[in-house]
This record gives C-alpha cells, sequence and structure tokens, in this order.
C-alpha cells in the first residue's frame, strides 16, 4: 500500500514537471517570435464603408501580417480574414427587372446573372476582398457597381480615418 502512494506521488510530481516545461517552454518561444518580428510584424483590424446613392458597401479584414529575413532577402507572409458587402438602398422590388449584376471592389470584380429570377435579396456578399489593403491601408478602396446599364462608383474609407 505504501509503495503505490509513493509511485502515485513519484507519478504526480513527474507530471508537474513535465507540465511546467511545456508551459515555460511556450512563453520562451513567444517571446521568441515577438523579438524576431520587432518592427515587421502589423496586425489589420480594419473597417471601410461608403454609399452612393442607390448603394453602400462595407469591407471588414481582420489579419496578420510578418516580414522576415530568409536566405539574405526579405520575405513576407500573412493571413486574413475578410467579408464583403454591397447593398441595395432602394426596395427589393426595384431589383425584379436586373438581369445582370456586376460589383467591382478595388482590383477584383463579381458577376451574377439572372435571367430566370431576379434577385431575392438587396445584400450581395462578395466572396472576396482587395489585395490592395495589404499594400497601401490608408487608402480608400474604389467600388464600382453596374446593374441594367446604370452604374454608380463610391469610395470605401476606412471607418478611423473618416473625417466628421
Amino acid at each position: 500500500m505504501n509503495q503505490q502512494k509513493l509511485l502515485f506521488g513519484l507519478l504526480g510530481i513527474l507530471f508537474f514537471v513535465v507540465a511546467a516545461n511545456l508551459v515555460m517552454g511556450q512563453n520562451e518561444h513567444e517571446k521568441n517570435v515577438e523579438q524576431e518580428e520587432g518592427d515587421y510584424y502589423k496586425k489589420l483590424d480594419y473597417k471601410y464603408v461608403g454609399e452612393s446613392e442607390h448603394w453602400r458597401g462595407e469591407y471588414v479584414i481582420e489579419g496578420e501580417e510578418v516580414m522576415f529575413e530568409l536566405d539574405g532577402r526579405m520575405e513576407r507572409d500573412y493571413w486574413h480574414e475578410d467579408e464583403s458587402f454591397v447593398e441595395y438602398k432602394g426596395d427589393i422590388n426595384d431589383l425584379k427587372s436586373v438581369e445582370h449584376l456586376e460589383i467591382k471592389l478595388g482590383s477584383r470584380s463579381s458577376r451574377s446573372t439572372y435571367e430566370d429570377e431576379s434577385p431575392q435579396d438587396t445584400v450581395f456578399n462578395l466572396s472576396h476582398g482587395s489585395d490592395d489593403v495589404f499594400n497601401n491601408p490608408e487608402k480608400s478602396i474604389e467600388v464600382e457597381v453596374i446593374w441594367n446599364g446604370q452604374s454608380e462608383s463610391f469610395q470605401l474609407v476606412r471607418e478611423d480615418l473618416q473625417q466628421e
């Protein structure tokens, strides 16, 4: 019985030592990553908004960008998640005659065709955002909406940079 308690106690101590080493090692790794990244780390957390006479849009991006030296040259790595949409500000019935809708967001575009039925919603989610944000996050993003021979353009401006 005493041997079982002793063995159980030793296993508990061993488990504690291993767990403490893992936690301390992880913290040390995080410190090293921060030191290596230094001034080359940038967090992205921006919201861009804008509107025209008939449309309004929004683009939200969250992510990180890291620049580092590898084999004597600078490399860039990043990840991001983004959401963007354009919304018709009028009534859904105004869109019944729409056959083609094209939305350009920055350097990308999205096209939809409505031959058999009209759009069912006034909000059009875009499956991609704008790569332009990584190179110049202060710059506004150009949006153009083309529908039924009409065209409207507007700028999405970063919310924290808008003048009041």
